[in-house]
């Protein structure tokens, strides 16, 4: 696997985010109206960075070097690059009977999920979210706003992407 591509992966995947000293030097500000300058806010930053890496490092006995400890969102992100990297032919024997190359199986997935998302979400945007019931009664006020997507609470709706059904599974007010 080339080393350049994962590394690239790794910058882009997990050299993006915030600092989480960020949330408390705006707590500071706003809450307790406290400013310490920006030396000190590089320096708590740096801090904090090194505390988690030093934590990390302590705990690496437990959390890293044993093989069932493998996180799931990283655990996918190795099978996608042994998937793109792998050019061995299948065997069928031990592939229970399938001869697809992994790579021509990712193909074949990757544009299906690209047209499954793609279509409704901007050839017919009325299928991403279908309230089926304000169709029978559409100038009916109550039922607009209890059945309606965009103007009520949206009970009983269909979709054929998993968008929105996803959007209440992660929303922490659902």
């Amino acid at each position: 696997m080339p080393v350049g591509l994962l590394t690239l992966f790794l910058q882009a995947a997990y050299g993006g985010g915030a600092l989480y000293a960020t949330d408390v030097i705006i707590a500071q500000r706003m809450w307790y109206k406290q400013d310490f300058g920006w030396l000190w806010q590089i320096m708590f930053g740096i801090t904090t960075l090194c505390t988690g890496y030093g934590l990390a490092g302590l705990a690496r006995r437990f959390l890293v070097w044993p093989a069932a400890m493998i996180w799931p969102t990283d655990l996918v992100n190795c099978t996608l690059f042994y998937t793109l990297h792998d050019h061995s032919p299948t065997d069928p024997a031990r592939a229970n009977g399938w001869s697809i190359s992994r790579y021509k199986w990712f193909m074949m997935v990757f544009a299906g999920s690209f047209l499954w998302y793609w279509f409704p979400g901007y050839l017919f945007q009325g299928l991403s979210w279908f309230c089926w019931i304000t169709w029978i009664w559409p100038n009916n006020v109550v039922v607009n706003q209890l059945f309606g997507g965009y103007s009520g609470y949206g009970l009983f709706p269909l979709t054929f992407v998993r968008t929105p059904s996803r959007g209440c599974l992660t929303c922490a007010r659902c």
